[in-house]
């Protein structure tokens, strides 16, 4: 047969008229549920190692303007780490000038506002050496 996945839980059960005590199990087959986080897990694996294979600056960000993703190429550039950027916002993380701050900012106001891709043809930004 196959093997299963299963979460249990026992309980007991008193029955007071009759000083009976009984045990209840109740199981649950995680065997999809576990094979799903798997899956899902190795799928993310699979996504990073493009993301950060690709010579090109990624990130995500939520609405809020926080980063949720930066892949290494654009670490490398800030000599940063992850945690340095996920849950922070642009001008907390990148020593860039307030203008191209401003673009930044309406870029993202753009996309989110519209549904529509957004193009910035040339930001000049100074790079740590």
């Amino acid at each position: 047969g196959t093997e299963n996945i299963f979460h249990l839980r026992k309980l007991p059960l008193r029955i007071a008229e009759t000083g009976v005590n009984a045990l209840v199990i109740v199981s649950e087959n995680m065997t999809e549920a576990v094979q799903s986080q798997r899956e899902l897990r190795e799928s993310q694996r699979l996504l990073n190692t493009i993301i950060d294979t690709l010579p090109h600056w990624i990130s995500v960000k939520n609405r809020d303007g926080h980063f949720r993703i930066v892949n290494a190429p654009l670490l490398r550039a800030f000599d940063a780490d992850a945690a340095q950027f996920v849950g922070r916002r642009s001008e907390e993380v990148l020593p860039v000038d307030p203008e191209a701050q401003d673009v930044l900012r309406r870029g993202n106001k753009a996309v989110l506002e519209t549904g529509a891709p957004y193009t910035v043809p040339e930001l000049r930004l100074r790079l740590p050496d």
